[in-house]
């Protein structure tokens, strides 16, 4: 699943819809400002046992115990790609 600028525009709503899509198996949400720890976290706790791949670079508000939380519940978890620049 790719999300663009204009896909979804809020962190809540970007959560509501990945809370109904458990087998998702690789997300890419690059360059989305709005992602934040709580979309991370709904992430995990949501695709526990299917996400393989995750794109979050340049989103900004996501942080290092996100991430982690991200690994250490998604097993499968094969790729994180996570550049955070503040360059834009």
């Amino acid at each position: 699943m790719t999300l663009g600028p204009t896909s979804i525009t809020s962190p809540g709503a970007m959560c509501r819809v990945f809370r109904q899509m458990p087998n998702l198996v690789s997300v890419d949400l690059s360059s989305l400002v709005q992602v934040n720890d709580e979309v991370i976290k709904t992430l995990a706790e949501t695709c526990p046992n299917t996400l393989q791949g995750l794109n979050i670079n340049g989103c900004r508000m996501v942080g290092d115990e996100a991430v982690c939380l991200l690994a250490a519940k998604c097993h499968n978890l094969r790729r994180v790609s996570h550049i955070a620049s503040g360059l834009y």
